[in-house]
């Protein structure tokens, strides 16, 4: 239970830090009550979210991929390129654990680099 610090004093843990506590505490924002773990993936530790797993799903939303550019010269410098699209896509089901929490999860995956086969993208492996 997040309880709100008595008017004049400073809260000890900073929003968000309290917010991930709660959830933990009160599973809120779990989605995936009785989801097997992905085949073959488990995590090594948890994060401040215990393991958890997401169900393969379709959707779709503006989305970046990153390339790695080769700029040339005698050490092979590289640089990040990145560029974004809509398009209907697949995930396929994910095993993992982080210190962030699920409603963060959630609003900030369309800004996370995606990786798909875009010949057939709701079909890809990844």
């Amino acid at each position: 239970m997040h309880m709100e610090p008595m008017p004049g004093t400073a809260n000890p843990l900073d929003t968000r830090e309290q917010q991930v506590r709660d959830e933990l505490l009160t599973g809120a924002g779990r989605t995936d009550a009785g989801v097997a773990p992905a085949p073959g993936q488990r995590t090594e530790g948890e994060g401040k979210m215990p393991t958890h797993t997401h169900e393969a799903r379709t959707h779709e939303h503006d989305h970046y991929h990153v390339t790695h550019h080769h700029r040339g010269g005698p050490l092979g410098e590289w640089e990040h390129r990145t560029h974004w699209h809509s398009h209907e896509h697949n995930h396929n089901a994910l095993t993992h654990s982080h210190d962030y929490g699920r409603d963060e999860e959630e609003q900030q995956h369309g800004k996370e680099a995606h990786i798909h086969d875009h010949a057939n993208p709701t079909e890809s492996a990844s």
